[in-house]
């Protein structure tokens, strides 16, 4: 598969990094992801085969958990960073695509500028009127004011909802690539960016002396996923 190479590269990239970082056998790991696991699970058993001494509990929630508080060695986040009492360390971009149904775009056209979006019904997170940020092909920031007749705050419900022909959706690339590839939803507003100021990041709390479990992993993670990640990667025939 595409993260193969990449699968390669990190556990290289780890190796190296825990040269001279002894770590003591059965250290227990806690973090927490927010979004689905699907990038995260392949990457775990190459992580397990290197590092067997470690233990791994992964925490799959919806919520926004105190990595502090709860005792978490680090969390992975797709946001923008507002919390100065925690360390971060970027793992990958996070592109988003605006994007709809063959089925939705027969029956209402192909919007082709976020202008266009204004007369289409879009997916809304939160309400259901929303500003979209965009920058134009020559980088120049904009925002498109949509609307729509159904929003949610679940991104999966979303993407669901896209993948029905109800509206034109604004995803993360990690969440619908494999439906960009294979034709049930199609990209539009072709040469314009969006959302392109939201990465995937680690955080953890602020310590002078990161522990080596904690560092190797961050490390591996970002050498797995990197500036191009694999879900942002052309299909090879």
């Amino acid at each position: 598969m595409r993260w193969a190479k990449q699968l390669a590269a990190a556990a290289e990239t780890s190796e190296d990094i825990a040269q001279g970082n002894r770590i003591v056998d059965e250290e227990v790991r806690r973090f927490s992801i927010r979004r689905r696991s699907e990038h995260l699970a392949p990457l775990i058993p190459e992580f397990a085969s290197r590092y067997p001494q470690v233990r791994l509990a992964l925490s799959l929630s919806d919520r926004n958990v105190n990595v502090i508080e709860e005792g978490f060695d680090l969390a992975i986040r797709i946001a923008h960073l507002e919390d100065s009492s925690l360390a971060a360390r970027r793992l990958a971009p996070n592109r988003r695509v605006v994007c709809a149904s063959p089925a939705y775009l027969e029956r209402h056209g192909t919007p082709r500028t976020p202008q266009d979006l204004a007369q289409h019904n879009c997916l809304t997170a939160n309400d259901f009127v929303m500003n979209w940020d965009y920058k134009e092909p020559d980088g120049r920031p904009g925002s498109v004011r949509v609307s729509g007749r159904y929003a949610c705050d679940n991104w999966e419900v979303l993407r669901e909802w896209a993948l029905a022909g109800m509206g034109v959706a604004l995803k993360s690339t990690w969440d619908v690539y494999r439906h960009i590839e294979d034709g049930s939803l199609v990209s539009v507003c072709p040469g314009y960016t969006f959302g392109s100021d939201v990465a995937i990041y680690a955080v953890y709390p602020h310590r002078r002396f990161l522990p080596a479990k904690t560092r190797v992993f961050i490390e591996f993670l970002a050498a797995s996923f990197g500036p191009e990640p694999y879900w942002d990667q052309p299909t090879r025939t």
